[in-house]
């Protein structure tokens, strides 16, 4: 078990948040918002708002698994103005009743009391529990997993220095969001690889671990491989993207899915297709 492994295994007694027994469950990932051309991000952005306005606020439970965004990183007094529409969103649904969940990705640099305070948004560090139903749900975006990512654990821990997150602060925010999307490109483009071909056996053991210790669903992102797989005790699920392919991932009473959003330009054809779907063995009937 590597260290992030341990880490995990160790937080898991703080804290746990109950999700109402008559919300179905949705789980979002790695959208990152900003990303691409302005044409893809109009057509990206479009979609998560058609998604987001398609959900019931008084049925349905949102979470976040991480890079919602392409970085965020909170000043005291400064929001980045490319996503002020999504974060209106976001704030009129809470308002009217939806509840959110945001699990922090490699991508969320540094969050503070933005989501909380301004939008009431719950934000998790490193990972969420959740109760629905009687169910554990282990939820994390799983960044620095794979047992050969430890230069990435260390690049991880320097990023996210209190030192460093100050320092960084005192540039002006168009320098430091113009470098932090640069840097971001330039890490793409040297780990570039087709997403399906990615090995996540190490996510798959990881999850395998978390369902031994009790949790009935664990839901891990980051690798943009979507998954859904009914293991020995319990679910594994990747909710997979936003970025290309707006895939999510869904609870609902005895059933887990993977699904598709799929919005035609205009106002008609916005559906959710099913990709798959296993049935969750668990307290639901006891709860």
């Amino acid at each position: 078990m590597v260290k992030g492994q341990r880490q995990a295994t160790e937080e898991l007694s703080r804290g746990v948040r109950e999700i109402s027994s008559q919300r179905r469950i949705l789980f979002l990932s790695d959208a990152h918002l900003g990303e691409g051309s302005a044409e893809e991000e109009q057509h990206k952005r479009n979609s998560l708002m058609a998604f987001l306005d398609h959900l019931d606020p008084l049925r349905d439970h949102l979470v976040i698994c991480g890079d919602l965004f392409d970085f965020w990183y909170e000043y005291r007094y400064v929001v980045a103005a490319e996503h002020f529409r999504v974060l209106a969103k976001f704030a009129d649904l809470v308002e009217r009743g939806l509840g959110v969940d945001y699990v922090a990705g490699n991508h969320d640099f540094w969050m503070r009391d933005f989501f909380p305070t301004r939008v009431g948004i719950a934000t998790y560090r490193q990972r969420a529990v959740l109760l629905h139903l009687g169910r554990r749900i282990y939820v994390s975006h799983g960044d620095g997993l794979r047992r050969d990512d430890r230069g990435y654990r260390l690049l991880k821990r320097m990023l996210q220095n209190p030192v460093n997150i100050t320092l960084f602060r005192w540039l002006h925010p168009d320098l430091g969001y113009a470098f932090a999307h640069w840097a971001a490109r330039l890490s793409r483009r040297r780990n570039a690889h087709p997403h399906r071909e990615l090995d996540d056996s190490d996510y798959i053991r990881f999850a395998d671990q978390m369902l031994a210790s009790g949790f009935d669903l664990v839901v891990l992102a980051h690798t943009h491989k979507r998954r859904l797989l009914a293991r020995e005790s319990g679910i594994f699920l990747n909710p997979g993207e936003w970025l290309h392919e707006f895939t999510f991932g869904e609870l609902d009473d005895n059933r887990v899915s993977l699904k598709r959003w799929s919005c035609s330009p205009g106002a008609k054809g916005q559906e959710e297709l099913l990709l798959e779907r296993v049935r969750i063995e668990g307290k639901a009937a006891g709860a």
